[in-house]
């Protein structure tokens, strides 16, 4: 709390008008008319515009703290776009990881403390219920154990940036869904296993070719980048059926929406990650 009122201080000490023009410099042209009105109409359309413009004030040509409050902001507002979007799940969510990575990275140099959201085991402390269907919720669960079991391989190993409270996250939420699945979704089967294959962990357990964009990463990294992955591919199908059935009588559109939104913070919290220890950062090797 203290760090933040320090930060507030801080930005309020530089001058409005500067701020002003140094956001408004970067921020995209606006359309006009009815276009404009067109696509501010939608929940959608409401966050896409206004995570573009935190993104565009993340630019290097702004000063660092104003470049920290904006990618604080941008890793929030993508966070809506990958809950309230169909189609842009997974770029709603890894736009909110680039966001949460740079706003860590930016954090010291500006004296503040930043902890990205959707963490100890995912945020889903505070999640009471959740409005999804089995296959989604079991290939999360998955990828959360898998991942864990992974981690817990690579930290007995003293792979660099793994370690055994990171594992035990992984796990600790994998059975926390479980839990929120078993309450909504009557007879689902646990999708975890007592074990997992570790040939290719056994073989590089400090660096890995990542199968998706034959780059070379960490594999601690490469663990967290593909439990991500695996969690946004699992979503995919969710995020549409929300969009399709969103303003239909008896939709249960709100509760989907915030389930779709606790599901990208997971998922972004685990890229984020990726980047931390290592994940190359740009686009070409997020977006496929």
């Amino acid at each position: 709390m203290h760090g933040e009122r320090h930060l507030m201080r801080a930005l309020a000490s530089v001058p409005a008008l500067c701020l002003l023009v140094s956001l408004a410099a970067c921020a995209s042209p606006r359309l006009e008319g009815r276009a404009e009105a067109g696509i501010n109409a939608t929940p959608c359309g409401r966050a896409y515009q206004s995570a573009s413009t935190a993104q565009a004030a993340m630019g290097t040509r702004n000063p660092r703290l104003v470049r920290f409050f904006a990618a604080a902001a941008a890793g929030r507002r993508w966070t809506e776009v990958a809950a309230t979007c169909a189609q842009r799940f997974d770029e709603g969510t890894l736009r909110a990881a680039q966001a949460q990575y740079m706003a860590q990275a930016l954090a010291a140099s500006v004296g503040a403390a930043y902890a990205a959201p959707g963490t100890p085991r995912g945020g889903f402390d505070a999640v009471t219920g959740m409005d999804a269907d089995s296959r989604t919720l079991r290939a999360v669960i998955l990828a959360e154990d898998r991942a864990g079991f992974a981690v817990e391989f690579l930290a007995a190993r003293k792979s660099p940036y793994a370690s055994l409270s990171i594992s035990d996250d992984h796990k600790a939420t994998a059975s926390r869904l479980f839990s929120l699945a078993s309450a909504a979704i009557r007879g689902i089967v646990d999708p975890r296993q007592k074990v997992y294959s570790l040939s290719r962990l056994i073989a590089a357990p400090d660096t890995v070719i990542d199968d998706s964009t034959g780059l070379r990463a960490p594999t601690m990294a490469a663990v967290e980048i593909g439990c991500a992955r695996e969690e946004i591919a699992g979503v995919d199908d969710l995020a549409n059926k929300a969009q399709d059935t969103a303003g239909m009588p008896g939709d249960s559109t709100a509760t989907r929406t915030n389930t779709l939104r606790a599901l990208s913070r997971l998922a972004a919290s685990r890229a984020a990650l990726a980047l931390a220890c290592g994940y190359p950062s740009f686009d070409a090797a997020l977006f496929e």
